[in-house]
């Protein structure tokens, strides 16, 4: 790998950059394998309804509007 070059300059260090490896530490706990909040959300709004909690906002118009052809531009003639 150290023969591909991803950009024309060097990369820089800057003592200020967060790594990763500093905060990791041994005796933090692996994530849970799954965890939905789904319901939790549900829960705290008190809606149950998805199409209610996350609307289409006009998406659904749009793919509609996209479909037809676009009016093609009519460039004015040289003569007028």
């Amino acid at each position: 790998m150290s023969t591909y070059r991803f950009g024309k300059h060097p990369s820089k260090c800057d003592y200020r950059t967060l790594r990763f490896k500093n905060y990791l530490m041994p005796e933090l706990a692996a994530p849970p394998a799954s965890d939905s909040v789904l319901k939790r959300v549900y829960g705290n709004l008190k809606v149950s309804e998805p199409k209610a909690l996350f609307p289409m906002d006009g998406n659904d118009q749009w793919e509609i509007a996209r479909s037809r052809p676009s009016p093609t531009p009519r460039l004015p003639s040289e003569g007028s």
